[in-house]
């Protein structure tokens, strides 16, 4: 099994025995970011026969309880598990690699909060989302860098498999409210689902609300390139989409607007009569959602969506 620098730094920090417990909770927390539910699993009931009543581990031990790889047919082999060796790891350890789709139930929900993350092999997993009250949690990855929108592992190949199997998922939860978040390209991921899944509202962190994008334009912007090369087919504008549905959701776009780029995007949107826009003042970055997180307002968005 091939594994980034990322990921073996977070078994390493998890599982090695001399490491100090800030570094083995940094560990464990990165692993389940990454989707090795059992092992962070595993490294938390170790670290609770050590380390009881330690407030992170009690969160840790809350939320990986919590959490789950969705893994439907053919992925669902109990048999297709790994020993791994890592140097500076005394014994192998037992993997069982992840699909791009991640699921935390909540007992009798009647909602559910389906969060787009960008590009990266990590889930966009802040922890207000798990601390929603009365609400399922379907977490997607975008390993591919295709945008969710060419196949997400997990789910199908294609776009319209993906919808489907995400119409039975919220089904199979139980869910009757459904909610879209996403951030970057999982902005445009969550803008474009949300018109197919019968969203009630988006929550959109610096989207892309537009992909397909001119040869200028794509020798400017590189994340783009994947797509156009793989499935140009499905590089499309979202703003027309949205002024020609008959029912779109109620969408709320928040970007930094010293950011050129992001404002740009979002600005394309404003004369929608079902978009809010939310401009982070003063601030340059791409990461709009983690400034918001800091300064501890990221949560009131978040209830926001959930109003609609």
């Amino acid at each position: 099994m091939m594994m980034s620098r990322a990921i073996s730094r977070a078994f390493l920090n998890a599982y090695s025995e001399n490491q100090p417990i800030r570094a083995r909770l940094e560990g464990v927390a990165d692993l389940m970011r990454h989707g090795y539910i059992d092992n962070a699993w595993e490294v938390i009931q170790q670290l609770n026969q050590t380390e009881r009543q330690l407030q992170p581990l009690e969160w840790l031990s809350w939320a990986c309880d919590r959490l789950e790889i969705l893994r439907p047919p053919p992925y669902d082999d109990p048999n297709d598990v790994e020993s791994i060796a890592l140097d500076g790891l005394a014994r192998t350890v037992a993997v069982r690699a992840p699909t791009d789709v991640m699921i935390a139930r909540s007992w009798a929900a009647t909602r559910v909060l389906v969060a787009f993350g960008g590009v990266g092999e990590a889930f966009w997993s802040v922890p207000p989302f798990l601390e929603v009250p009365n609400c399922h949690l379907v977490l997607l990855r975008d390993t591919t860098r295709l945008f969710h929108v060419a196949g997400i592992e997990g789910l199908g190949s294609i776009y319209a498999e993906c919808v489907v199997a995400l119409h039975k998922l919220i089904r199979k939860l139980g869910a009757t409210q459904v909610f879209i978040t996403g951030n970057s390209s999982g902005g445009y991921a969550a803008l474009r689902y949300a018109l197919d899944l019968d969203a009630r509202g988006v929550l959109a962190f610096s989207p892309f609300t537009r992909i397909n994008a001119t040869e200028e334009e794509l020798a400017k912007f590189p994340a783009v390139r994947p797509l156009s090369r793989s499935r140009p087919e499905m590089m499309e504008d979202l703003l027309p989409l949205y002024a020609n549905h008959p029912k779109p959701p109620q969408v709320i776009i928040v970007y930094g607007d010293k950011h050129a780029l992001d404002t740009e995007h979002a600005l394309r949107m404003k004369n929608l009569a079902n978009v809010t826009l939310e401009p982070v003042r003063g601030y340059d970055g791409h990461h709009a959602w983690a400034k918001l997180l800091d300064e501890n307002k990221f949560r009131p968005l978040l209830k926001r969506l959930l109003s609609f």
